[in-house]
C-alpha cells in the first residue's frame, strides 16, 4: 500500500512543464485504481473463501427485516448458511447479531433470526441473541463481552466479510469468515459495495 502510494505521489509531484499534465492524469488513475481496487481484491479473494471449520459459535450479522417482521432476501441467505453450519456438526450455538427493524411497531431483527432458525429445526436453547447489533463494530465489541475466548465462525456476504474480519481483530478476537450462500445477485449490490469499499477505507486509516 505505501509503495503503490509513492508511486501514485511520483506521478502527480510537478515535473518539467510538458509532462506535468499527462502525470497527473497517470497519478490520477493509478491512486483511483489504488482507491477501489484494494478493498474489491479484499472483497473478491478474502470474502468470498469459505473458511467454515469445527467453532464454538457461529455469529450471524443482521441484514434487515420488513415492517411486518419478515427477513430481508440478504438475511434469509446468511440464516440459511449460519442452519447448515448447525446441521453439519460444525457450531452448536448460533448468534443472531442486528438492531431493531422499521415501521411504526418495529420487529427486532434478532428475534425474526431466532423465529427463522426455529422454523427449522434448531432449538431455541442453541440461539444466543445479541440485540444491540446495530452495526459491525457494535457486534464485534457485544460478542467479545458475550463470548469471550470462543472459536467463532461469521456468517455474512462476501462484500461484507473483509470489515467483519477487521472489526474482531481491533477487539483481539479471530473469527473464521463464511460467505453466505447467494442465490442471485442483490438487486442493490453495485450500491453496497460502493459502501463496503468507503467502510473499508475508513477500518484501513482509523
Amino acid at each position: 500500500l505505501v509503495m503503490l502510494s509513492g508511486m501514485a505521489a511520483g506521478l502527480v509531484w510537478p515535473r518539467p512543464e510538458g509532462k506535468r499534465r499527462y502525470r497527473k492524469i497517470i497519478g490520477g488513475l493509478v491512486l483511483g485504481s489504488l482507491i477501489v481496487g484494494l478493498p474489491l481484491g479484499q472483497m473478491l479473494c478474502f470474502g468470498m473463501t469459505d473458511y467454515r471449520r469445527r467453532a464454538d459459535a457461529v455469529i450471524i450479522l443482521g441484514a434487515g427485516v420488513s415492517e411486518d417482521g419478515r427477513v430481508s432476501h440478504a438475511l434469509r441467505d446468511r440464516l440459511a448458511t449460519g442452519v447448515e453450519l448447525y446441521k453439519q456438526g460444525l457450531v452448536g450455538t448460533l448468534v443472531m447479531s442486528g438492531g431493531m427493524g422499521p415501521g411504526p411497531t418495529p420487529t427486532h431483527e434478532t428475534d425474526a433470526m431466532r423465529l427463522w432458525a426455529m422454523e427449522r429445526g434448531v432449538p431455541m436453547k442453541n440461539i444466543v441473541l445479541d440485540r444491540d447489533g446495530l452495526n459491525t463494530r457494535h457486534t464485534a465489541r457485544n460478542i467479545q463481552t458475550m463470548l469471550p475466548g470462543a472459536r467463532l465462525l461469521a456468517v455474512s456476504h462476501a462484500y461484507h466479510l473483509p470489515r467483519v474480519k477487521l472489526a474482531f481483530a481491533a477487539e483481539g478476537m479471530e473469527v473464521y469468515t463464511v460467505p453466505c450462500h447467494e442465490p442471485y445477485m442483490l438487486r442493490a449490490m453495485p450500491k453496497y459495495l460502493l459502501r463496503e469499499i468507503v467502510a473499508l477505507w475508513k477500518y484501513y486509516l482509523l
